[in-house]
Parts: C-alpha cells; structure tokens; sequence
C-alpha cells in the first residue's frame, strides 16, 4: 500500500505567511490598544500553528483495492473506500500551491446507499501522478469485475 502526506515543504511555507500576517494583524491593532493587538495577533497565530499541526497528520494510502484517508481532528477519522465505488478522480492546486508543485486531489464516490460523497486529499506533491494512478487503478479494477 503507497502512502501520502501533505508536502511539509509548503506547510512550512504557509505557516509563515500566516505567522506573518498574525504579526501584521498585532501591529495593525496595537496601535489603538497594544494589549487587543497582542491577543489577536496570538489568536491567529494560534489557528495557524493547529492547523499545520493537523495537516501533518493526515495520511492517505492507495492499494489492494482501497483508498484510505485518515484525517485526525475531523468527523470522520478513518475513511475507507473500495476503488470500485469511486466514480471520479480530479486535481487542482491555487496560486502558491502552482509556485510549489503542490495541489489537491478530490475522489467521488458513491456508497451503496446512493449517498455520494467526496474525499479530499490536500497538499500533495506529485498530484497529477496520484490522480494518474488512481485512475489506472479505477479502470484495471473495472476490468476486472
């Protein structure tokens, strides 16, 4: 089974854009109330560090008929699906994820329920590959059954 994380390149990347505009934000206020500017300031900065902690721990594995995602901090945890119940498979990336080679991979499924749903694997390196593979997987898996 190949695993995935988030690129930690990029993830560092983000969390001092966004340490700076916490440091921009405590400036800005500061200047009418210093202690307002330093709670917000640290407020920010402290939503910022949560969430690369958390992006950190996401983990996304394909193999043996399944894709797996596991997501601390989130409803659902551990997400597995089986390769035959995705019906699409697609990439994008913004602006700065463009500049660092990193994008988002989205799957859509369908559950036997009929209740479709989406899973979102962000800020992986290599996405188009990952996007390739996982539809060479759908479509021998397709050949098979």
């Amino acid at each position: 089974m190949k695993t995935y994380r988030c690129d930690r390149t990029y993830l560092r990347l983000v969390l001092g854009i966004h340490l700076l505009i916490a440091l921009a934000i405590g400036v800005a206020i500061g200047f009418v109330s210093l202690p307002l500017g330093v709670i917000c300031g640290l407020l920010y900065a402290a939503v910022a560090l949560f969430n690369w902690f958390k992006r950190r721990t996401y983990s996304f594995s394909l193999g043996d008929g399944v894709v797996r995602t596991q997501k601390l901090f989130t409803k659902d945890i551990d997400v597995t699906t089986p390769i035959v119940n995705i019906q699409g498979v697609s990439a994008y990336e913004g602006i700065v994820g463009a500049l660092c080679g990193v994008g988002t991979v989205e799957i859509s499924t369908a559950s036997s329920h009929g209740k479709h749903v989406t899973i979102c694997w962000p800020f992986l390196a290599r996405h188009r590959e990952i996007v390739e593979l996982l539809k060479s997987e759908m479509s021998a898996d397709r050949r098979r059954t």
